[in-house]
């Protein structure tokens, strides 16, 4: 296999409760790039219908830490793992597709980067499934509602908050028209198919600098990522039935988790809960 500019990183050594496990991590830049847009990791099964799990870091950019907490789940399931890189440069507010700069498109670099990693890859995955973490969440389930055509499922964890079925609301807290993302027409019945997945700490409760207080958004989604997470469910469960359709909308929450990440993986056993809801309907590939 002729991996071009997917290059092997130096392994990567993670000292966790019970053992040190060794993960073989590669980067891989698009056409014209030097620096890594993505982290992969394929599976000791690897083959061109592996499935394809993109996981997408909060605003801490840790897309290795995600890249090493879920790898032991991606074995399993036989999946390649891909993590982007939204960085601060030329991503900032990547959470709502579109940057603050409202230049960047975060879901145009997402299709470039998995356009160009698949044609190298000889994958042949029709759909995607998709894990975020906080800001990587809220990019998670925009992207979903945008292109539902392209994800299988997707699972939310810890979103500082969210976009809600509501075409009344302007995009993001609704999907109602924005001048910013003309070029995007949510369709409620198309995105209502796809299986979601809110995970939440308990203890998420910590009103901090890094979580939207608005006030739209807080009469609208409630004051904790624990309420809004409770919220934007049972909005997408109301709206599909309100529609005729199945509710495929669910809610995890984890007790004695706050916003961390490692404490969600290690402590919540978040990335098993997340593997099992994306391929719940699939037979395990792996060892």
């Amino acid at each position: 296999m002729n991996l071009g500019v997917i290059k092997e990183s130096s392994p990567v050594i993670v000292l966790n409760a019970t053992r040190i496990v060794q993960k073989k991590i590669y980067s891989f830049s698009t056409e014209g790039r030097s620096r890594p847009d993505c982290f992969v990791r394929l599976p000791s099964s690897f083959g061109p219908d592996s499935p394809i799990i993109i996981t997408v870091h909060g605003i801490t950019r840790n897309p290795l830490e995600h890249m090493i907490h879920l790898a032991p789940w991606a074995d399993k399931y036989g999946a390649v793992l891909v993590a982007p890189i939204f960085s601060t440069r030329l991503y900032r507010g990547y959470q709502q597709l579109l940057c603050r700069d409202k230049l960047n498109r975060a879901d145009h670099f997402l299709d470039q980067i998995l356009t160009e990693l698949t044609d190298r890859l000889g994958l042949t995955s029709s759909k995607l499934h998709f894990f975020g973490f906080s800001g990587g969440g809220q990019f998670v389930h925009r992207y979903a509602m945008a292109y539902p055509d392209r994800v299988a499922a997707a699972a939310v964890a810890a979103a500082g908050w969210y976009t809600f079925p509501d075409p009344a609301r302007a995009y993001p807290l609704g999907i109602g028209k924005s001048g910013d993302l003309e070029d995007i027409n949510f369709g409620v019945a198309e995105f209502l198919k796809i299986r979601f997945l809110a995970l939440v700490g308990t203890l998420d409760t910590k009103r901090d600098k890094s979580l939207n207080q608005s006030t739209e958004i807080c009469s609208v989604q409630g004051d904790t990522r624990v309420e809004r997470a409770r919220r934007w469910v049972t909005a997408m469960n109301n709206c599909a039935n309100e529609m005729g359709m199945e509710q495929k909308s669910r809610l995890i929450e984890i007790p004695g988790v706050g916003h961390s990440f490692k404490k969600c993986m290690v402590d919540g056993n978040v990335g098993e809960r997340v593997f099992e809801f994306l391929f719940e309907s699939e037979k395990c590939k792996g060892s």
